[in-house]
């Protein structure tokens, strides 16, 4: 296991696949919402190098390394298998001369497990699931539900985690049967643009069933930029945050620019520019959650050398002692009724 990579996958799924060896795992989602990104990431993670099996009824291995690059060293190519329709049918003739045999489909992927069982903690993606199960339709007959159990047992007996991929997100027989069910999704966000409305998308994943762990959050938002699944920690309010003056101070985008203090929100915006008025709206639900934005600007402003002036919102009471002031800064305020001698008192005393 690769402690480094953990921090790309929600603990909840780390943890499943620290419980024991030979767990399966489905994952689900319409086409585009970033199943098998999410299963190589899981290999990724999880697996040693050279030690995952990725059998795929979409794409042969040249293809599979020119879109994701990063898995060649925990996928070899000797260990990408191209079970396309044709080519499983022809591997299938190979294995029993009577192709409406149901156990010469079983015994074809059992051919994979005693493979990965020679590995260290081995995985295996079968990419996807509902291919496998058109292709061999005919001879498996009604016999679907029987061949994944038999699929799943030899998973656990071989202690090789198994993943399986599918395009459908409704509920299936096969839900029942695997350890852990997960379903990725992406839900469509309305944004008022000048031109009329466009339309964004965000990704989630969502822990269905997770046997043997104790799921804190069920949903993560997630994404896929520059071709790696990573997600999003839910957020918690922090009340005793306050801005530290050690903290990085992000430099301005433009000469003409300011740096809003979040180097991702200066890549979309190009920062705010001088002289501008700048409204940030906020959608029913956000709370006072959009403040952490404004404690990122205004500490970025004092980093940069800038005075910041704040107007709390309406029935909202803003410190600015313990927010907006690097914890290497004392603020002192006037005391009695006289503030010139409070103040030249002061200076004596410092």
């Amino acid at each position: 296991m690769k402690a480094g990579s953990l921090m790309s996958l929600p603990k909840e799924i780390n943890e499943f696949f620290q419980i024991d060896g030979g767990q399966t795992l489905l994952i689900k989602g319409l086409p585009g919402t970033g199943k098998t990104t999410l299963a190589l990431e899981i290999m990724n993670s999880l697996c040693r190098e050279h030690n995952g099996l990725y059998i795929s009824t979409r794409i042969d291995p040249r293809r599979l390394y020119a879109t994701n690059p990063w898995v060649e060293k925990v996928v070899p190519p000797r260990n990408v298998i191209n079970a396309t329709q044709t080519k499983l049918l022809q591997s299938l003739k190979a294995v029993g001369s009577d192709l409406t045999n149901y156990y010469a489909v079983l015994d074809f992927f059992k051919v994979f497990f005693e493979e990965a069982e020679d590995m260290d903690d081995p995985m295996i993606i079968i990419d996807s699931w509902d291919a496998v199960l058109n292709y061999t339709s005919s001879l498996l007959g009604h016999d679907h539900a029987s061949f994944e159990q038999n699929i799943c047992e030899f998973a656990r007996d071989l202690d090789t985690d198994l993943i399986f991929v599918s395009e459908f997100s409704s509920v299936m027989p096969l839900d029942y049967i695997v350890d852990g069910v997960v379903c990725m999704d992406q839900i469509r966000l309305p944004v008022s643009d000048q031109g009329g409305m466009r339309t964004r998308y965000v990704r989630q994943i969502n822990l269905s069933k997770l046997r043997g762990v104790e799921i804190g959050n069920r949903t993560y938002t997630v994404t896929l930029h520059g071709g790696r699944f990573r997600f999003f920690e839910p957020y918690l309010e922090q009340k005793d945050a306050c801005i530290a003056s050690e903290g990085v101070r992000v430099p301005d985008p433009k000469e003409d620019h300011i740096s809003t203090g979040i180097p991702d929100l200066d890549i979309v915006t190009g920062g705010l520019k001088y002289g501008s008025c700048n409204v940030l709206e906020i959608d029913q639900g956000v709370g006072k959650r959009y403040y952490q934005v404004l404690t990122a600007l205004a500490s970025n402003a004092l980093k940069n050398g800038r005075g910041v002036f704040i107007l709390p919102s309406i029935g909202y009471q803003l410190s600015s002692r313990d927010i907006f002031v690097p914890n290497n800064v004392l603020v002192s305020q006037p005391e009695g009724e006289d503030p010139v001698s409070w103040g030249e008192e002061l200076q004596e005393k410092w």
